[in-house]
């Protein structure tokens, strides 16, 4: 199966997992599909409202300041990063 179709039943397990409130879950399978396609599900995990049931979850709050951290916010900020990676 290719990585972009796997990413994607990473991430529906994800939301499955998240409405069921099951953060620990919900948390795996997030890291699967974000080592899959990191741009897609690094800005998703920030933004979606699929998170909204365990946004409150210690662990998930860690993992998206971790996130932001590695998400660049601006055009400028991914020049930059696309430099310091070539």
């Amino acid at each position: 199966m290719p990585k972009r179709r796997q990413s994607t039943s990473w991430y529906n397990k994800v939301c499955c997992y998240a409405s069921q409130i099951n953060a620990e879950l919900a948390l795996e399978n997030l890291q699967q599909a974000i080592n899959l396609n990191p741009d897609k599900y690094r800005q998703m995990a920030i933004t979606a409202s699929a998170f909204d049931k365990i946004r409150q979850d210690e662990r998930f709050q860690a993992l998206i300041r971790e996130l932001q951290q590695k998400t660049p916010n601006t055009n400028a900020e991914r020049f930059q990063q696309n430099l310091r990676n070539d």
